[in-house]
């Protein structure tokens, strides 16, 4: 205000004097002063002085005498300067109110107009901010850089700077005016006002409050009664973080999870929103607005890069890439997507469920809010069934040698180890089959594999273990060992290990596990059994030793056998000699015994034939009387007969002979078949 005075009362001087100047010239020009002759000229010099020296013979009247005008120049002089007085009077309050409405905008500022009068437009409604229509109060429009004029008795001008938005840097607005947001709505929607650097633009459909548009990094000349710009330099004034209003940078090795606070509501039962196209990863919102874009967590996730986002509509969480480390695949658990027909099969891409195409190893953005990944390792894994102690990490931690039970009532522990490997391509089956996560395990979304220090050890292989595997073999074992008793299982655990291998190789398979090898280690039986079993060893260790000195006696038998052989070598080739020489003897003695026969036969052929002619001449009664005669010849009686004085003897005499005769007759006849049986 002080430097206002100043330059006003300079105006003023300048002014006036300028009217003198103008007056004093034409006073000269166009005026006679009153003068009165100076008769008494002489000449001699007289002092010089301002009356002289305009006309040698003139000089100055004194004041004190009364003023004659005079006529020295032409005729209407007087009107003139009358003219020329009038102008600067009307001049002087221009250039006065022209210097006090000029307004000088510097570069880097820009100017707020704030119209004071407004007689015919009148004042702002009460819930209006900016005057679009000339009304009194604050413009829309702001002054640029340069000279302007506004009269400060209409106007006040705010010079205030321009928005300057640094590299690497955005800012948000809030609108101060303008229509009221809906229902639902969280943020202003983008209009087409120039970044609201136009602010009639912006009025005529933007929303008041916080807006979905941001500012990028360059200067903006922004009407600041209209808009409220937050950038870093102001940013905890309005309860924000400066980071919250740098550029979002996604590192190489990241991803961003983006969730949305504007938006639709989500549809009952989903977790995220499903893609949206065309919005430049969330640069744009407005465009995700118009395509009926969710609220909240997202599907899409962000790729490495820097990224122009308006924090009051994305927030952004980074996570690393899930990393799948060599020997091993990933199988993409989703809880997105449609329902799929079956809960025990791996379903395809775009399905809730486990997906059928696994991740091999590599780095992938996968969102794990939405898709969680199981990391399943394809080399082989040793699972062991024993009391030894075991890191809590491992696999088979829980697993314990065997309680087992033989058929005739003895209980004994059996240690077990079972080999397994998983295929690639029959992950998914195996995880689908054996079920989600356990409670307090662990699955760490970016695997670090260390196979020289401390392999890290995954759920799902755990899962498989204790809900599958462990059961299975303790199971299998248990129904067996009721099967025999305690010593015949022992004796024969080689039977009962391939037994084990088909069954569990045939269940593990319906999991999509490889069932590499089943091994029984170590069996302990109970002591009375131990005691039997130490026996039996203790039979066969002697029986074993008696086997081999019977081996070794067998030894001895061969080497003096073949001694033997080498010394009867002689004569074995004479008893073969002598072999011949028999067989050669037999030949010649089976030859003179066939003609033997020969001649015995000829001999009884003729005997039968003398024999049937004497029946032919003789008859049969005459035979056979003959025959008789012969035999009773033959018959040789006692010399001394000694009988009873009363001669009863002579009754035997009788009776032998007629028995002789009886015997005789009662003995048939040849006939040709009798001939021929004692011919052949």
């Amino acid at each position: 205000m002080q430097s206002s005075r100043v330059s006003l009362k300079k105006v003023a001087l300048i002014g006036l004097a300028t009217i003198g100047i103008i007056f004093g010239t034409n006073n000269f020009q166009t005026r006679s002063l009153a003068v009165e002759p100076d008769l008494n000229v002489t000449s001699q010099p007289t002092r010089y002085d301002r009356s002289t020296a305009l006309s040698p013979s003139l000089r100055l009247i004194s004041l004190n005498k009364p003023l004659v005008l005079a006529q020295t120049g032409r005729e209407g002089g007087g009107v003139i300067v009358w003219l020329v007085l009038l102008g600067g009077i009307i001049v002087t309050p221009v250039a006065i109110v022209t210097w006090q409405s000029r307004v000088f905008i510097r570069d880097g500022e820009i100017g707020i107009v704030y119209k004071k009068i407004a007689p015919r437009r009148g004042s702002l409604p009460q819930n209006k901010r900016i005057a679009l229509k000339g009304e009194t109060g604050w413009q829309p429009d702001v002054l640029c850089p340069g000279l302007h004029f506004r009269h400060p008795w209409f106007y006040k001008i705010l010079k205030e700077k321009e928005i300057q938005i640094p590299p690497g840097e955005i800012g948000l607005v809030i609108a101060q005016d303008g229509e009221s947001i809906p229902p639902g709505q969280m943020l202003g929607k983008v209009v087409n006002c120039d970044d609201f650097q136009d602010a009639r633009a912006f009025l005529k459909h933007g929303q008041t409050g916080r807006q979905l548009g941001i500012l990028r990094d360059t200067t903006y000349r922004i009407n600041t009664k209209l808009f409220t710009v937050i950038t870093t330099a102001n940013a905890t004034q309005h309860r924000m973080s400066p980071k919250d209003l740098r550029v979002c940078v996604i590192d190489s090795d990241k991803i961003g999870i983006v969730k949305t606070e504007d938006g639709i509501p989500l549809p009952e039962g989903e977790i995220a929103g499903s893609p949206i196209p065309d919005h430049d990863n969330f640069q744009n919102g407005q465009k995700f607005i118009d395509a009926d874009g969710y609220k909240g967590l997202q599907e899409e996730v962000l790729p490495s890069g820097s990224w122009y986002l308006n924090p009051w509509f994305v927030k952004v969480e980074q996570v690393p890439l899930t990393d799948i480390p060599a020997g091993h695949v990933g199988v993409i658990i989703s809880d997105v997507g449609k329902n799929p027909h079956t809960q025990d099969e791996p379903v395809d891409c775009g399905y809730k469920g486990v997906l059928k195409t696994p991740l091999y190893p590599g780095k992938y953005p996968i969102n794990p809010k939405v898709q969680r990944v199981e990391i399943v390792p394809t080399h082989e894994i040793t699972l062991d069934w024993s009391n030894k102690p075991k890191p809590a990490s491992n696999y088979d931690s829980q697993l314990l040698a065997l309680k087992l039970r033989s058929k005739d009532g003895f209980a004994f522990g059996m240690e077990v180890t079972q080999v397994i490997s998983i295929a690639g391509k029959d992950a998914p089956k195996m995880l689908s089959r054996v079920g989600s996560l356990l409670v307090g395990v662990s699955n760490p979304t970016v695997a670090r594999f260390d196979n020289s220090v401390n392999p890290m050890k995954f759920s799902s292989i755990k899962n498989l273990v204790t809900r599958v595997i462990g059961p299975m073999v303790g199971t299998h074992f248990r129904n067996s060992a009721q099967d025999y008793e305690a010593l015949d299982f022992h004796h024969n655990r080689g039977d009962r290990q391939r037994d084990a291998i088909d069954f569990i190789s045939s269940a593990l398979d319906a999991y999509g596990v490889r069932a590499v090898g089943t091994f029984i280690n170590e069996i302990d039986l109970p002591d009375g059994v131990e005691k039997e079993l130490t026996r039996q060893k203790e039979f066969e260790l002697i029986a074993e030793t008696l086997k081999k000195e019977r081996e070794a006696e067998e030894e001895k038998q061969k080497l003096a056998y073949t001694q033997a052989l080498t010394e009867l070598q002689g004569e074995l080739v004479r008893s073969q000699h002598g072999v011949e020489i028999a067989e050669l003897e037999a030949m010649a003695q089976k030859c003179k015994n066939l003609a033997k026969f020969d001649a015995t036969k000829m001999e009884n052929q003729a005997k039968i034939e003398f024999l049937q002619a004497m029946i032919d001449n003789l008859g049969r009664d005459g035979y056979l009387d003959l025959e008789k005669i012969k035999h009773f010849a033959e018959l040789k009686l006692p010399e001394v007969l000694v009988n009873n004085s009363d001669q009863k003897n002579t009754g035997m005499l009788e009776a032998l002979i007629a028995s002789v005769f009886r015997s005789s007759s009662e003995q048939p006849l040849l006939n040709s078949s009798d001939h021929k049986k004692l011919l052949s």
